[in-house]
């Protein structure tokens, strides 16, 4: 069975959920409730999705396209829309040193405004990012273990970056991703052009097993994120 056979959202209901999302983005603003929906059950999944929007995913890439554009195309069209309705999903953007949450979890499914569901208005989110500041992954890593540490269920991150820590060391990233791996929460990371930058993820995390490489454009990104998301449905 295919990968997107397993998906539980049909879609042709995604495609009609982001034709709507694109007519009606100015009417979502800020009026979507930020209030957390936690899990409390054992077989629930929580997932808390960082982007990287740092300044140099502005720069271009194969295809023409930057960096964080790709990022937004492959999140909203083959990632976010296919994970299920009742995944708890949470979604952090780098600002400057520090990490900004943009949505808690909530479940996918749940309704974050009259007209929109919690998937799309992290959609709505992930596409109105900008690019500007530095890499702060450790701060973002820690701000989801402090988030995920206690909940019950399955817990996952994943991190898509395409530049190093800025405000700490290489060590200082380990020793979150091994924390992490200590609380069992499950730890995913694309080096999005990394290259040998993410030589101590890739050895840390293992090629293929939790790290994903995506060096091109949006059809590399797009190859990780498939990875990741075969990885969650097992």
């Amino acid at each position: 069975m295919t990968m997107r056979a397993r998906i539980v959202v049909p879609l042709g209901a995604v495609a009609f959920g982001l034709a709507a999302l694109a007519l009606s983005r100015s009417s979502l603003g800020d009026s979507f409730t930020r209030t957390p929906e936690l899990p409390t059950t054992k077989d629930a999944t929580s997932l808390v999705l960082i982007l990287d929007t740092s300044g140099s995913m502005d720069e271009k890439v194969a295809g023409g396209e930057s960096k964080l554009e790709c990022a937004k195309h492959v999140l909203t069209e083959d990632f976010l829309p296919l994970l299920a309705d009742d995944l708890h999903v949470a979604l952090y953007r780098f600002a400057e040193a520090d990490t900004v949450e943009l949505s808690p979890l909530r479940k996918n499914g749940s309704r974050d405004a009259p007209r929109w569901t919690h998937r799309e208005a992290v959609m709505e989110l992930v596409d109105t990012t900008k690019a500007a500041g530095g890499t702060p992954i450790v701060a973002s890593l820690r701000q989801a273990r402090g988030v995920l540490g206690k909940l019950p269920g399955r817990r996952i991150v994943v991190l898509v970056t395409d530049g190093e820590e800025s405000y700490g060391t290489k060590d200082d990233v380990l020793s979150q991703v091994r924390g992490a791996r200590t609380e069992k929460i499950e730890t995913f990371v694309v080096g999005f052009n990394l290259g040998s930058q993410g030589g101590y993820l890739k050895d840390e995390l293992v090629l293929g097993k939790a790290y994903f490489e995506a060096n091109g454009g949006r059809a590399s990104l797009l190859a990780a994120m498939e990875s990741i998301l075969a990885k969650i449905e097992k």
